[in-house]
């Protein structure tokens, strides 16, 4: 009975160390590779990404001050006397939103009746935030950007 139990845990030794040199001799390590190349973004982050949300069109051209293709793309603002962009930065959102409230209010925007159209913000990428060349922003790591739209 000694001699079968020690023969069966023999062959069992044997079969379990010739299976496994034979799977590390045969084995490759699985590497992935992205075939597809890294696309360049201006934006990390932004208002309501986490819901699936895009970055509506009119906040790109009102942070590129675009006033053109903003007033062609927004059928409100065709016939606009006047549009201000209130635009500020900050080391996270919250930030950039009080700095800009505080210019709003600085102003005289809201004591001339401008309408408000609205608002909205983003991260921006570190590619886009030292093509800003500000110094300061890039300095202070501000790639926050917190937008508002008024017009009359």
């Amino acid at each position: 009975m000694k001699n079968k139990i020690f023969l069966l845990f023999t062959i069992f030794f044997f079969i379990s160390c010739s299976t496994t040199t034979n799977i590390e001799q045969n084995s490759t390590p699985l590497t992935i590779e992205n075939k597809t190349p890294k696309e360049k973004l201006q934006f990390e982050d932004w208002k309501y990404k986490g819901f699936g949300n895009k970055i509506p069109q009119w906040s790109i051209y009102a942070y590129n001050n675009d006033i053109e293709s903003l007033t062609t793309y927004i059928d409100n603002l065709t016939d606009a006397k006047e549009i201000k962009i209130f635009k500020a930065f900050g080391i996270n959102h919250d930030q950039a939103e009080m700095i800009v409230k505080s210019n709003i209010e600085n102003s005289q925007v809201l004591e001339n009746q401008f309408n408000y159209y609205d608002s909205f913000w983003f991260k921006l990428s570190d590619e886009e935030l030292s093509a800003t060349q500000d110094e300061n922003l890039i300095n202070k790591r501000m790639n926050y950007v917190s937008l508002y739209l008024y017009w009359r």
